[in-house]
């Protein structure tokens, strides 16, 4: 076959994870570029205002694409959770007023107008634009609205070259969902970088076990606790290939017992702390240090970011001690997008963002994430961290498939601790559980009472959801 002097073959950019480690291209970026255009002209055509955003399912195959190509649109997005309640979802509608984007009609419009001419310019780049809108994962409360700007993503793949990335990234396997900005972030971090994309949201665990292990141009992944631990569950011996980088994990807090599972499985586990108000990750082990970081920590603070640990008045503490986690850098927002005039305020008048989070950090710059402050349980005085009373009772309790540790209202103690735990077999009975953990941890620690339901709820991130929590029997 002659080919011309200046051919280029395209370039890949999302596979479908296929059975048994295979793969099936998709898209190439030569693809995204066109549907950019498509997308741009859909958005002028029927957005009133540059900021008003196009909607598209996330559930949807070709979410990943509309991602990038929104992103080299300059087109704002918001993604529709696949499981929305109705109230984010009025409550999208009301603030957004998204244009629903329907990808065959705005393909056809375009070609009757424009026949097949696709420019691959690059649209107008502003800083202060908004790429996109997401709802927080609402863990600790009713889910806040955030506007993401091009600036934020920008610093975050500048971290990301700086610390994250190792020697060689050729694909990230993607198995977030796309209306959270753990997966958001995995496909606009590849756009940006050049690497191509394994899409496996809609795979089993098996596989993606068979991508893990099997395909050896797979580098990097992101997921959570609860996806790991399901991993480690079916895969035997191994769950990585051996020139696999890392995984990176993030999503909620992730018990030590699991990392010291992957550890002694040869699993490279990267972990990281992020929410949607720092655009993804902002605290994450380096790459280089993957080593040697301090079993715990949740890594340092991104490049050009800073961590300060304050008491409830806001004063400074002291390496090691712990504190409310305060933020600063360009990755942070500087408020939210529908915070009502009387809202707690979560800036300082500095640029500090206040996460809500118990931290620690010690002289190496290292900061270990101990819990959320909406977690703390006050009962009779004492405080109480409920995830080191999770910790005692998955190492001392037998059969616990999963578990979780809260406070509900008393009209006695403030508060009395619960422990909600999921069995794999049969459930013990409550107060001889009780009376046995008393021989085991401080009578303070052990729950006062036990639910034993079906299933914990939780969002499509592995997080718990309190509310519906609280309402289990």
């Amino acid at each position: 076959m002659n080919l011309p002097f200046n051919f280029r073959p395209p370039v890949p950019f999302i596979f479908s994870a296929a059975t048994g480690g295979l793969l099936d291209l998709r898209s190439t970026r030569e693809t995204v570029i066109r549907m950019a255009a498509v997308i741009k002209r859909w958005h002028t055509q029927y957005c009133s205002e540059p900021e008003q955003p196009l909607s598209f399912p996330a559930n949807h195959r070709m979410a990943p694409e509309f991602i990038a190509a929104c992103w080299h649109a300059s087109v704002p997005y918001w993604i529709e959770p696949a499981l929305a309640s109705a109230t984010i979802t009025a409550r999208a509608k009301h603030l957004l007023n998204p244009v629903p984007y329907h990808w065959k009609q705005a393909l056809d419009e375009y070609l009757k107008n424009n026949g097949d001419d696709f420019p691959t310019r690059s649209y107008t780049d502003d800083p202060e634009s908004i790429f996109s809108y997401l709802f927080t994962s609402g863990s600790s409360g009713a889910p806040k609205l955030v506007a993401l700007r091009r600036a934020q993503m920008q610093a975050a793949f500048s971290s990301m070259e700086t610390s994250l990335l190792p020697d060689r990234l050729e694909s990230w396997l993607l198995c977030l969902p796309l209306n959270h900005i753990g997966g958001a972030a995995v496909v606009l971090r590849s756009w940006l970088n050049g690497n191509s994309i394994v899409d496996a949201r809609m795979c089993g665990y098996d596989e993606m076990l068979a991508q893990l292990t099997g395909n050896e141009s797979l580098t990097l992944a992101s997921m959570v606790p609860t996806q790991l631990d399901q991993l480690l569950e079916i895969g035997k011996a191994l769950i990585v290939h051996p020139g696999f980088k890392a995984i990176l994990l993030g999503g909620g807090p992730s018990p030590n017992a699991l990392i010291e599972e992957a550890r002694s499985r040869a699993v490279p586990v990267m972990k990281s702390y992020g929410m949607t108000e720092s655009c993804a990750h902002v605290i994450s082990v380096p790459y280089k240090e993957l080593g040697n970081a301090p079993f715990g920590s949740s890594g340092k603070a991104n490049p050009g970011h800073y961590v300060q640990i304050r008491d409830a008045y806001g004063a400074v503490l002291p390496a090691g001690e712990t504190g409310l986690l305060w933020l600063k850098g360009p990755q942070l927002i500087n408020t939210y997008a529908d915070a009502p005039a009387n809202s707690p305020a979560s800036f300082d008048a500095d640029g500090w963002f206040c996460t809500g989070d118990y931290a620690r950090q010690d002289s190496g710059g290292w900061v270990y994430i101990e819990m959320r402050r909406s977690d703390l349980v006050v009962s009779g005085g004492e405080n109480i961290n409920p995830g080191e009373v999770e910790s005692i009772l998955r190492s001392e309790i037998d059969g616990i498939a999963d578990l979780v540790v809260g406070g509900l209202p008393d009209a006695r103690w403030g508060q009395r601790l619960v422990a909600w735990i999921v069995f794999e077999g049969d459930k013990p009975d409550p107060d001889k559980l009780r009376s046995w953990l008393k021989e085991k941890m401080p009578a303070w620690m052990v729950p006062a009472e036990f639910r034993f339901p079906e299933r914990i709820p939780r969002n499509e991130m592995g997080k718990i959801q309190r509310e519906a929590l609280e309402k289990l029997l």
